[in-house]
């Protein structure tokens, strides 16, 4: 006959097998982390200094929302979503950043060794965004590129649907890059880097099978105009930004001008454009496609040549008699009277 243990012993037994198991667990899988993930000093990455419409604050796994007020601390990670409206937020780093609506947006935290290496995720939606003289390098990143703006001020624009980013400079240069594409290093840190100078943009699309920007452009008035009024920028800022991009439209290719009469070489004459000059080869080569064109025949040649100066312009003199309209000849009433007569005979079967 067996005896029953002591409840205490069997309790101690218990525990300790349940902290061995949960040691061999651990073992097991060694990538699971006990210890809450690290976060900034502060705790937060960015303050929310203004907004309008919609706006919502997540924390980094997205579950919690907080409360939405003037000056809420957003944390490290955290997630800006706004549906209508637009917020604007400065970053710890003292970059400003104005979302847009139907954007969201993650900030992170660089110098304190946090999230990631760039100081915001654009999702989706548009950014107004600012690097003051000092601030550093602003580097925001999107599902397929990385913009990099440093004294400068840009907008940062992704679209899900096209799956494109696109970056337009307002005010200094800006460059775009693919960050899903690692350069050799050899090339340089700057390679694959596009940058577009003030009032140009800029796209990446891995729809169009380009894994490079696209070459910098004059950007559009309108389009500049419609996303600044839609992010409520203020009619003086707008004005600046509008004006260095109808400057940029201005800007003309390099070119030497001379005087008249001090030029090197005369202007060019219609004898210069004749790109391929005809040569024995060539003329044999002419008149056989010709030959095939027109079927050998001899009508065809001369319509595709209809004088010996092969298509050069000439006049034509044409004239036209017009006799009125009472006026007829005489074989022309004998045949009308011929064809009445044979009508008239026509009889219905």
């Amino acid at each position: 006959m067996h005896r029953l243990q002591h409840p205490m012993k069997l309790a101690i037994i218990t525990k300790a097998s349940l902290v061995f198991l949960a040691t061999a667990v651990y073992a097991s899988h060694p990538e699971v982390s006990t210890q809450p993930p690290a976060q900034s000093p502060s705790g937060f990455c960015a303050t929310l200094e203004a907004f309008n419409g919609q706006v919502e604050i997540l924390d980094p796994s997205r579950q919690n929302l907080q409360e939405v007020r003037l000056h809420a601390a957003i944390p490290c990670g955290g997630w800006v979503s706004i549906e209508k409206g637009w917020a604007y937020i400065r970053h710890r780093d003292g970059f400003h950043i104005r979302a847009g609506e139907w954007t969201f947006i993650q900030l992170q935290d660089v110098k304190s060794g946090g999230v990631g290496v760039d100081q915001a995720v654009l999702f989706k939606g548009q950014a107004f965004v600012q690097s003051q003289k000092g601030d550093g390098e602003l580097r925001v990143a999107t599902p397929n590129a990385r913009a990099r703006i440093q004294d400068a001020i840009s907008l940062v624009l992704y679209s899900q649907e096209a799956e494109e980013t696109q970056l337009m400079a307002l005010e200094n240069s800006a460059s775009l890059e693919n960050r899903l594409q690692t350069s050799p290093a050899k090339a340089g840190k700057n390679a694959g880097r596009i940058v577009a100078k003030e009032g140009e943009s800029t796209s990446l699309n891995l729809k169009a099978m380009r894994t490079v920007p696209s070459t910098p452009r004059a950007a559009a008035i309108a389009s500049v105009r419609e996303k600044l009024n839609a992010l409520s920028i203020e009619d003086k800022e707008q004005k600046v930004f509008l004006r260095n991009v109808y400057h940029r439209q201005g800007r003309k290719f390099a070119e030497l001008l001379h005087e008249e009469g001090t030029a090197r070489r005369s202007p060019a004459g219609l004898e210069i454009y004749e790109r391929h000059k005809m040569d024995g080869e060539s003329k044999k080569l002419h008149t056989r496609m010709e030959s095939r064109v027109v079927g050998g025949h001899s009508e065809g040649f001369k319509l595709l040549h209809p004088n010996e100066e092969h298509g050069r312009t000439h006049s034509v003199k044409i004239q036209i008699e017009d006799h009125g309209n009472n006026t007829r000849s005489k074989g022309d009433e004998l045949e009308r009277k011929r064809l009445m007569e044979e009508l008239s005979q026509l009889r219905p079967e």
